[in-house]
């Protein structure tokens, strides 16, 4: 995945530079969250919130 590919680069280089990464944990959380969240409402058919 090429847009996979520039997000480690740009990690990288944020950590070898000394600069703060671009996405932070939390943004990690709320991507998991949303992709449980879309997996369980595909299992059951209904809509799963978020919060």
């Amino acid at each position: 995945m090429p847009s996979c590919a520039a997000e480690w680069a740009a990690f990288v280089e944020a950590i070898n530079g000394g600069r703060p990464v671009a996405a932070r944990l939390d943004d990690g959380v709320l991507a998991l969250v949303m992709a449980e969240a879309a997996t369980l409402s595909a299992q059951s058919g209904k809509p799963v919130p978020l919060a």
